[in-house]
């Protein structure tokens, strides 16, 4: 996949998961639009309504884009060191959330948007 797709799917992961709280305010998500580096996630209702980063590590460097993004499941151990509700092996048995421990992977990978690949 391309990054620009990577992103796309992403957000809308992200947004079907309650991210901006778009579904909560009655608004339809019509998508992502990606123009001159920056992203704008649109919605509508009787109006429009947008959000607009210039970088998607405004998006996807922050806690509620990842709590959304990547589930709000506390680690549920099958074994020492693996949850079964992300499916990845752990340096040790801390009880954090899933996405926490994501999110602090994310931050540290040099490609971000390769990792978030791995979830959609």
């Amino acid at each position: 996949m391309t990054e620009e797709t990577i992103l796309i799917k992403a957000v809308d992961q992200a947004v079907a998961n309650g991210w901006l709280g778009i579904q909560g305010l009655g608004y339809r998500f019509d998508g992502v639009s990606l123009r001159h580096g920056g992203i704008r996630i649109n919605a509508s209702l009787l109006d429009r309504k947008s959000w607009l980063f210039n970088h998607y590590t405004q998006i996807i460097f922050s806690e509620d884009f990842a709590e959304a993004f990547f589930g709000r499941a506390h680690h549920h151990w099958v074994s020492l060191v693996h949850c079964s509700s992300c499916g990845v092996n752990y340096d040790s048995t801390d009880t954090q959330c899933c996405w926490q421990y994501h999110f602090s992977q994310l931050l540290l990978t040099p490609n971000p948007l390769r990792y978030l690949e791995g979830f959609l």
